[in-house]
């Protein structure tokens, strides 16, 4: 088992369907946690759930259907 999950800004991108430079963008207004190893970004794991439960709107319905999507295209990046 994996101490710590990171993932780099391009994958979080291709996570949420959005944008790299959004993504950046967001890092830098503190929307979402990241650490800086050098000059890369990474984001754990953690702070990615957490940026996804915060931004959660609509029907209970579409929220699961939502993060239904986001779980399978996180596993198939682990």
């Amino acid at each position: 088992m994996e101490r710590f999950r990171f993932y780099t800004p391009k994958e979080v991108a291709e996570i949420l369907k959005v944008d790299y430079y959004t993504i950046l963008r967001w890092i830098k207004r503190g929307e979402l946690e990241a650490v800086r190893f050098g000059t890369r970004w990474r984001i754990p794991l953690e702070a990615l759930e957490k940026f996804i439960n915060q931004h959660k709107v609509g029907k209970e319905e579409s929220r699961e259907e939502e993060n239904s999507i986001m779980e399978l295209n996180l596993k198939a990046l682990l």
